[in-house]
């Protein structure tokens, strides 16, 4: 699953799930369906998107139907109010981009459940996401 860890694949950029089926239009448009997961890729202007569904087609889509999950690095998302704060028990390394680093003993603002192995959060100025097991909620 894109951006998340589940069935062992892992792209982390932004995710999201289309609210409507989609029609592509053009040759160059995604075409899909709701709740279908894509990778973002970039954004091509304020109202539209390019990204990847997992069966590696590549196209444009409406900005306005996608629930961004976790956002690109370069754009800059305003921040949920944190569902609460968490202490790392353990040093944590990124393994891939998006991967949110931390030491034991840091403070991270937990933003969102990403699923039930992964949290979303911000430590030292940084964002992304992490191991729930890595952390001790407050």
């Amino acid at each position: 699953m894109y951006g998340l860890r589940l069935v062992g694949i892992s792209l982390k950029q932004l995710i999201g799930a289309y609210e409507p089926p989609a029609v592509a239009l053009n040759i160059d448009q995604l075409a899909v369906l709701a709740n279908s997961r894509v990778k973002l890729i970039r954004r091509v202007d304020n109202e539209w998107l390019f990204g990847r569904l997992k069966n590696g087609t590549e196209g444009t889509f409406p900005s306005n139907y996608i629930e961004v999950v976790v956002p690109l690095p370069n754009e800059k998302v305003p921040s949920p109010p944190a569902l609460a704060a968490a202490v790392a028990l353990y040093d944590f390394s990124p393994d891939q981009p998006g991967d949110l680093s931390f030491l034991a003993g840091d403070t991270i603002a937990v933003q969102y459940k990403l699923n039930d192995e992964w949290y979303f959060g911000e430590c030292n100025g940084s964002k992304g996401q992490f191991p729930i097991n890595y952390v001790q909620m407050s």
